[in-house]
Formats: C-alpha cells, structure tokens, sequence
C-alpha cells in the first residue's frame, strides 16, 4: 500500500499527546518528558502517529477480569483445542508431563476444562515454598524465588477457572506475600523508576529477558489494587517497558532498533500485554512489529547456504562473529534458530512461506518451536514452555509452501521497510539469488551495537560480495569494533573529511578517530529522560540529529527496484548535500545489475570525498599506479572498473565507474591493512584471531574473510564542493565481465543517461537526474540512443524522479511509440526496439502535484 512520505521535521509536542505521562499516578516517578523543558518532539510523522495509538491505549488501559490472561487468549484455546483434535504431535507430551509438572497441567485444564488438572495445579503450589520477592525490578534472579513465583502466577492465572472461591483466595493470598506486590508498589509510589540494568531502551540485552517479572501483577490484577498499579506502571514513558513499546510502535516493521537482531524484540512482553489487556503490539492492524520481525528475516535470508545475511552493526547478539553463522552446518546453529525462530512461528500459522521456513530452516519438525514467545531465557530456553509454544504456534499440518518457488507477483522480490528506512532487493528467492541492501536509519543507539553510517549498501549472491565490513569482537577486547567496525569507514557509503581536522569526527567513549565519517550521535531511550544519561540528546525524540537519513523514494517492479536516501544532516555542517540513488535492475540467471547514483555537496570545497566500496577478496583494479603508500596494500590509480569474487569463488562483483570524469581509485587492504583507518596515525584495528582461531568456522559458518578485508575509494581527482558520483556494478558468475556501458547526454543538461548493453535482448537506459533532490526542471526530455546493434536491441528505459501518477508520451519522429504513466514513486519505464531518437513529454498531470523535475516534485513514500 502506498503511503504518504515521512517526515523528518518537527512535530509540536501538543500533538503527540506527551501531557498523558502522568496517567497513572501524580508520582514524580510518572512525570517522563515535560513539555515545557524539553519543547519539540523531533521524528518521523508516520511513525510518531503510531505511537500516539498506543499512548492513547495505555491511557485508557485495563487490566482483563477475565482468566486466562498470561498470553493464553480464549483465540488461543480454541486454536489448541482444534489441534489437540487433530492429534498434534506435541500434546501427549504436555498431558504426559502434567502428572509431575505444575504449569503442563494448567495448560491442561485451560484447553480441556477437565478439574482434575485444576486440582494438581492448586495442591502443588500449595505445597511449594520461596521466600519474598525484593521491591526493585531489576532483579535477575533467574532461578531461583522470582522464576518460581512466576510459575505459580501463570499456573493459578490457566487453571483459574476450574477451583473454588476459597482455594483463588488462598492463591492470591500466597503469590501476592510472595510476589511483594505492596512492597513493589510502594517502592513505584516512592519516586523509584522501573529500569532494568543499565537502563537503556536500543541495548535490549538489558530489558528484554525475563518477561515473567510480570506475570504475578497481571494474574493479581482486580484482585489487588497493589498489582494492578504495578503492571500499569510498567508502560508509563518513564519505565523500560514503556518507552521500549513506544519505539516498537514507532517503527512497526520489524526492523532491528540497532545491531543486534533478536527476530522480534519484546515479544514475551507484549504477548502478555495483548492477553492481559488487548494493546496489541504483536499483530495488530495498526500496530504489528513482533510479526513483521519474520519479513526482515525473509528479505535477508540465503536459501543456498541456509543463514540470514547481510547484517549491520553486531547482526546478532552474544558477538558478532555469529552473524554468518549457518543454521544447519555447525554447532552454534540454535541460536540463530532461537533469534529467528519467535517472529517466523507467529507468522507461521498464516503465512505459507513463513510456515515452509518454520519446518525447513528452523527445523520445528525436529524441534520445538522457541519457548521465547513467552519469555527469553538470556538466550536459553524456559523448557517448561517449548511443547506448548509449539502446539500453539506450530502445526506441521498447516499449509506450507517453499519461497524460493515464488514469483515476482506471489511474492516480491524487494520490499522497503519504512519504520527503520531499510530496502532489501532480490533478483528472486532462488538459492543463488542476488540480495542486495540499502540503508539509512535513524540514530538509535550508536554506543551500543549500531553503526556511525548512512546511505549505505551491501551485495551479496552465493557469500558477501559488497558487505559491511568488520566483526564484533566483544570477547577478545572490541578492538575491532570500537575501532573500525561501528564507525563510518567500514561501510559502503561517503567519507568527507575536512583536512584541517584530520581524525576528526571522533566515536565512542574512547574518542576513536573516524575521518570524514558521520557525526556522533548517542541516543539511549526513545522518548523518557534516561536516569543517569540525561541530557535529551541522548533521548531520541528529543535529539534534533537523529533523525539523520531517510529513504524517501521506493519503487519496484518485476524488472527493477529503485530507491533513493538523503542523508546530509548525519554529517553535521560538513555537508549540505549527500542524496544516494539506487537502481537495481534483474538480468536472467540470477543475475543483477546495481547503479549507484551520489549528489554530494560540502559546505567547504576545501573538504575532500570518498565513497566507499567494501569487497572480501582482493579486487582487480584498472588504470595507472599514480601513488603508493603500503606496497601491495595501499595504491592509488587513474582507473574506472574493478572486479572481486566472492570468498567461495563462485560469483563475482564487477563495476564500471562513470563519475567523475577525472577521478582517482584508491585501494586498501590485505594482512595488516585489513581494517584501516587514516588519520593522523594512521592504524589497522586488528583481531586477535589466535584467541578466535577455533571459532572462524563455528561461528561465521565460514570464511572469515567475509567480514570483508579490502575497499576501494572512490574520489575526485578536482576537488570542488559538489560532485556527481555514478558506479555502476554487474553481480555475476565469476569470469564474466561487465558488458559494455556507456554515458550519453540528453537535452536537459541536468539529466543523465545511462546505456547498458546486456544483450539483442536485454538493455537498458537509465536516466538520473543531477539536479538537487526537489528541484524543478523541465517538463520535457528528448535523447539519442546508439550501441551496438541499435536497430535490432531490445531496450527497457527508465527514468526517475518524474512526476508521480503522471501521464506521460514517448515520440520517435514525432510518432508516439509509448504512454508510460508514472509510478507512485516518481519513475516511469517503457520497453521499445531498437535505439534512436526519443521524446518525452508530460501528457497530464494531477492537479495535486506540484511542479519540479519533468514536472515532477519530491518523491514521496
């Protein structure tokens, strides 16, 4: 569905609805942002409406008088009881297990009605002990008292129904003395806020574990006062929980909050939020984040080699050499199966490709489904929950069909997923499909597992070919990581560096050097003042430069994708333009070309520009040796193409540089200059790999070198302050090349045309426009195609940044030959033999639209 584009700008606090903070208590502890202190609230207007859905919930929240209502919903029961029915495969283990195990046999009764399981459950936790509970929240007592009270909560809140007035009584009585529900409330009501260790809502290690805290206020809840008030001061702004919500809500698409990719963050949270009181972060119709997780993880997934790729910042929890570790073919293969594993079995039971993934990556045939959809174990499994999450969420009997088999219309192969401002492309879901990403997300966390870049792309088919490079080594010192990794020159994307401030700008506590990277931008919650970080920089509504980038254009077709990124503010005042387009067009074979098109201004022409090109083998590289500084490391040339393989040598990334005209490549890599940074000192941030050598394998499911240990820099060889970038790249089997590509003019000296001869069958023209993003043109076009065989080539031509839902004309000698009308987001194409002259002319325009480029205006989406 399309939608209206979002904006980056501000927003008056009035309308976000901050004056509903004190809800729930006139507690200093309640309070979260003052809009008179803090003023405006900064951030995306879609996402910035989604949370006042929420905030308008939480304002009107109640707690359910019905039972069950820890995840279990009466949608639920009757899903199990129709699978129990079909003799799934799970239930004679749970009624196995209910004999001896206190919460199988409450499941029991909530799926059967049968009082006997009633009656175990309530002479067992009778017949149990533990000492109370602290007043804090932040208790990590896995273990021991906390983790057992919980399981009397969930087990008195299933089988509620089936005992007697004075046995409920005598429970409530039991877990409440044990829960401290009035020393958690008085605690609350004493001005104590609701944090987790640490405390940071984008650092989830610290607040997602353990949604079992919880349980015992939900269960007591219009029992007692006491835990009614403590479960609803979970979700005001200025708990975790809350603000951890409110973020959810305000991306909704799935999308990882930093680097670490959980598969749906806060689920066990919010599936207890949805069965105790219907706020629906789960799998609403407004709200749906924790479902959503399963596309990211689709869009990012390699059926060939069976692992998700194409990660940044740590990619996945525990160390950030797990990232490419494989699902089948090591022995570190439950975690990725436990991160996928929560997102793909809630979409599962709907979705057909989800359902094919469940029973053929995640293996749930052989396993059950992750206990994490009720509360994640610090990685581990609550085994109490594992065969009921899997009766619930997982039938082997559902419908399930592989995706690798779908078509562009089944299923498409690029989808831009707007909260995080992320697009994943493909050139199909077969095995050996060309995945490529495009990035530019807000300024979440970046001391924590994000990454200091914007506008930047990754490539892969059959193993990295363009990745984000550099590994989280946490356990061996974060050498690499705090050096090299989080900061700008390990990605593919723009440097712009001012030679007055050579190291300059500088991350992390340790003040690193990042030259010409984006500025440092900390964020550490979403919208309340974070207790002990409290300037509201650090408070990411209220940080004007977080919100540094946006995709704002998205199309695709059966034939190509298109996507455009502005990102200017991530590199404060040194820039005033930086506007990336890309152009993925599919070639059969499972093949691709990647244009990439850069508008880069600087504020000074002084300040000097590189793009970026990560590769993972050596790449070959044209043109003359100009300049060498490391001998067989580090060389300058005049060239303008360039090649590398991927590290399993079984396909190949080729690219052809059109501009600038007069340019300079630079080539850095190899043992000892892997991971280098410039600088006044000059430095490789290296990893230890003797204290890593067992786990090269284990953990990135293989060669390490695809981490990515060379780049290529793309510069001027004029410095000037704006300058036009155009890289063209084929992604291909090894020995090929790139077929020939050429530049050509057309009659707007801001347009630029681009022939790609693939084949009599196969070509294209692209044409970009060089003028600023929104700026008007002409509303005409005309151009001159040659090539080899003009007379007989096939040519599809596409041109972007038109005028949206705009009916245009094409002309050959005054002849129409085509009436493209444009897409909704700015691109119009048409296919036509042979080369020659062409025409292009508005037709109609709505009355909508205000003029710009062809007529045109900003894209929007």
């Amino acid at each position: 569905m399309d939608k209206a584009r979002k904006a980056k700008a501000p927003m008056p606090f009035t309308l976000f609805v901050f004056t509903v903070f004190c809800m729930l208590s006139t507690t200093k502890a309640a309070r979260g942002l003052d809009a008179s202190t803090v003023g405006t609230v900064y951030g995306d207007a879609a996402g910035l409406a989604r949370v006042e859905i929420l905030e308008t919930q939480f304002r009107n929240m109640s707690i359910k008088s019905q039972h069950p209502r820890i995840i279990l919903t009466p949608e639920l029961i009757t899903r199990a009881q129709a699978r129990i029915q079909a003799q799934h495969y799970k239930w004679a283990s749970i009624k196995s297990a209910a004999a001896n195990d206190t919460i199988a046999a409450a499941f029991c009764y909530a799926v059967t009605g049968n009082n006997a399981y009633a009656s175990i459950v309530y002479n067992n936790l009778m017949a149990e002990t533990a000492t109370s509970w602290t007043g804090s929240y932040t208790s990590n007592n896995v273990s021991g008292t906390d983790r057992k009270v919980a399981e009397w909560a969930i087990a008195f809140d299933w089988a509620y129904n089936g005992l007697t007035q004075q046995q409920r009584e005598a429970l409530v009585e039991k877990i409440a003395a044990a829960a401290n529900i009035a020393g958690r409330a008085a605690w609350i009501r004493a001005g104590n806020r609701i944090q987790s260790t640490g405390g940071e809502t984008f650092h989830r290690e610290e607040w997602i574990f353990w949604a079992w805290r919880a349980w015992p206020e939900i269960v007591l809840a219009n029992h007692l006062a006491d835990a009614d008030f403590c479960y609803k001061s979970r979700w005001r702004y200025d708990s975790i929980y809350g603000d951890a919500a409110r973020a959810f809500a305000y991306l909704n698409d799935g999308t990882p909050l930093e680097g670490y990719q959980y598969g749906a963050d806060g689920t066990s949270w919010f599936m207890a939020l949805k069965s105790a009181t219907g706020i629906n972060l789960v799998d609403g119709a407004d709200l749906h984040y924790d479902i959503s997780a399963a596309d990211y993880q689709l869009y990012s997934t390699d059926f060939g080699l069976n692992r998700n790729v194409l990660h940044h910042g740590v990619g996945l929890g525990a160390g950030g050499l797990a990232t490419y570790s494989d699902t089948t073919g090591n022995d570190f293969n439950w975690k990725t199966k436990e991160y996928h594993s929560v997102a793909t079995q809630l979409a599962a039971t709907t979705n057909p490709y989800q359902q094919w993934i469940a029973k053929n990556i995640l293996t749930f045939d052989k396993r059950g489904a992750s206990s994490w959809i009720f509360t994640n174990e610090y990685y581990g499994e609550w085994k109490n929950f594992e065969d009921i999450a899997t009766l619930l969420f997982y039938d082997p009997a559902l419908p399930a069909i592989d995706p690798r088999q779908a078509t562009y219309d089944q299923l498409p192969f690029a989808k831009h997923f707007d909260g995080g401002n992320e697009v994943y492309m493909r050139s199909s879901w077969a095995d050996n499909a060309v995945i490529a990403s495009f990035r530019s997300t807000p300024a979440f966390t970046k001391t924590s597992h994000g990454d200091f870049d914007v506008n930047s792309f990754a490539l892969y088919r059959r193993g990295n070919l363009a990745p984000e490079s550099g590994v989280y080594d946490t356990y061996q010192g974060q050498t690499n990581y705090i050096g090299y990794q989080k900061n700008t020159v390990a990605h593919n994307t723009l440097l712009l560096i001012d030679p007055a401030n050579p190291d300059s700008p500088k991350k992390l506590g340790n003040n690193n050097p990042d030259p010409g990277g984006t500025e440092k931008t900390t964020t550490r919650t979403f919208g309340t003042i974070h207790p002990t970080f409290t300037s509201i920089t650090n408070t990411f509504l209220l940080n004007k430069a977080a919100n540094w980038g946006d995709i704002v254009a998205f199309d695709t077709s059966k034939a190509f994708d298109y996507a455009v990124g502005e990102a200017p503010k991530a590199y404060g005042t040194r820039a005033t333009e930086f506007t990336r387009a890309v152009m993925f067009l599919r070639k059969a074979g499972d093949k691709s070309y990647v244009l990439v098109f850069d508008r880069v201004e600087a504020s000074d022409s002084k300040f000097k520009k590189k793009l970026l090109l990560h590769t993972v083998n050596e790449p070959l590289l044209n043109g003359n040796v100009l300049s060498t500084e490391a001998t067989g490391h580090i060389y300058t040339t005049d060239g303008d193409s360039y090649s590398a393989t991927n590290v399993f040598n079984n396909s190949a990334l080729y690219g052809k540089v059109l501009l600038p005209q007069d340019r300079r490549i630079r080539k850095v890599g190899g043992q000892g200059y892997e991971f280098w940074v410039d600088g006044s000192v000059p430095k490789n941030w290296g990893i230890d790999w003797t204290v890593l050598a067992a786990d090269k394998e284990r953990y990135m499911g293989g060669p390490i070198q695809e981490i990515g240990q060379w780049r290529l820099e793309l510069m001027p060889a004029i410095q000037q302050q704006r300058d036009l970038f155009l890289n063209v790249m084929y992604v291909g089997d090894v020995d090929e090349k790139l077929p020939p590509v050429s530049r050509f003019v057309t009659s707007n000296s801001s347009l630029i045309g681009v022939l790609l001869e693939d084949s009599v069958t196969q070509n294209y023209v692209v044409i970009f426009n060089s003028a600023k993003y929104n700026t008007a043109a002409t509303n005409t076009l005309s151009y001159s195609v040659g090539g080899t065989d003009p007379q007989n080539s096939l040519i599809t031509h596409i041109i972007t940044e038109v005028t949206p839902d705009t009916h245009f004309v094409v002309k050959q000698k005054g002849i129409t030959i085509a009436t493209p009308t444009s897409s909704h987001s700015g691109t119009i194409s048409f296919t036509y033999k042979g080369g020659g002259s062409f025409a292009i002319e508005v037709a109609s325009t709505s009355s909508v639209v205000p003029p710009g480029p062809l007529g045109g205006r900003r894209i929007q989406q």
